[in-house]
């Protein structure tokens, strides 16, 4: 039996005419078997209309998205005329960790060309660092220097994001010389996160420098710097009880309590209303926190609002985890190879050495 229809569309919506061949078009007998499961009982009109409207629908959904919903989004010109576009473009390339190196050099390319609008220049920079495009870092250091204030808080901050110690230099000069002070700041907190002994001397000449933010900054990269070769607890402490500013002073306070790896102490500071703290603090457990830390991370977590913390924290976590498993593959590897003395101290598997930073 053929079912034929007319199918037209009205600003009431969508009307079917069936066109019956035979007498009995809406009779269809039940005792015959549904396929896939599907009712087929009544057949009518309100099926055909559903019918028809369900076409339309898929009709409609192809011709608005030829592309998969999840495929890496195509590149679009990057330039003021599809500047929508083109921020859109880059904010999907981040949310979907796109790996395509099309899509870095193209967002590289955009970077570089001074006639690109400010906004797309900011947004490759940002989008550079997220996706730790590496291979670009000497574009984000030219773009340092970029007459725009946005384009290079941008690049300094995907140089931070992406962490790599051949950028130290152009941290060093930021965090010394730049004449814009949050510029300052924000690379000399780069520099306790490399956790370098090339920026020792950089840091300690940081920590007398005459603006407040820059001490208090440099108290913290110190102390993410400790190490047993390097050790900043005097000047911490004096920091602490003689500089002239509670700002600086807090911060120190906070930078003796990661030197001391006093881990209590830290898990308070994971909750201070002071981002670079938090931010810090997030450091520490990333370079010296055990399993039993984890509990804790994962509370901060989930409550934290900063992007940059919750990346941090996630890192940390991961570190831990990492390092758990090396020691208990370590200590497997010890039990397997030779006993025990009996006076030797055992290692519970999940203890691990912290990192000598």
């Amino acid at each position: 039996m053929k079912l034929k229809c007319t199918v037209t569309l009205a600003k009431s919506g969508i009307h079917v005419t069936p066109k019956a061949s035979s007498p009995h078009v809406d009779s269809v007998d039940p005792e015959k078997p549904r396929r896939h499961g599907f009712p087929i009982k009544t057949f009518g009109n309100d099926g055909l209309r559903n019918l028809a409207f369900a076409g339309m629908t898929a009709i409609l959904f192809i011709l608005n998205f030829p592309a998969h919903p999840f495929a890496a989004p195509s590149i679009p010109p990057l330039d003021a005329e599809h500047e929508e576009e083109a921020m859109r473009w880059m904010d999907q390339s981040v949310a979907q960790k796109s790996k395509d190196p099309a899509a870095t050099a193209a967002m590289a390319a955009a970077l570089r060309d001074d006639e690109s609008p400010v906004k797309i220049r900011e947004r490759a920079a940002w989008a550079l660092g997220q996706l730790e495009a590496k291979p670009y870092s000497k574009d984000l250091v030219n773009a340092l220097h970029d007459k725009g204030l946005l384009v290079r808080f941008a690049a300094l901050d995907a140089l931070f994001h992406m962490r790599s110690y051949d950028d130290l230099p152009a941290l060093i000069q930021i965090a010394t010389d730049d004449p814009v002070l949050i510029m300052r700041q924000r690379a000399t907190a780069a520099l306790g996160f490399l956790s370098s002994e090339k920026t020792i001397t950089t840091l300690v000449k940081l920590s007398s420098d005459s603006r407040e933010e820059i001490r208090g900054t440099a108290a913290l990269a110190m102390a993410a710097t400790q190490s047993k070769k390097n050790d900043f607890s005097e000047a911490l402490k004096e920091m602490a009880t003689t500089d002239s500013s509670p700002y600086v002073q807090d911060r120190a306070k906070v930078g003796l309590d990661m030197t001391g790896k006093k881990t209590l102490a830290m898990r308070k500071h994971l909750a201070s209303p002071t981002l670079d703290v938090r931010f810090f603090s997030a450091l520490y457990f990333h370079q010296h926190g055990t399993s039993k830390d984890l509990k804790t991370l994962g509370i901060t977590l989930s409550k934290e609002t900063n992007d940059e913390v919750r990346y941090e924290l996630g890192l940390a976590q991961t570190a831990i985890k990492n390092r758990a498993k090396a020691a208990k593959k370590s200590g497997v590897k010890k039990s397997s190879g030779t006993k025990s003395s009996p006076t030797t101290k055992q290692k519970n598997p999940g203890q691990h050495d912290v990192m000598d930073y």
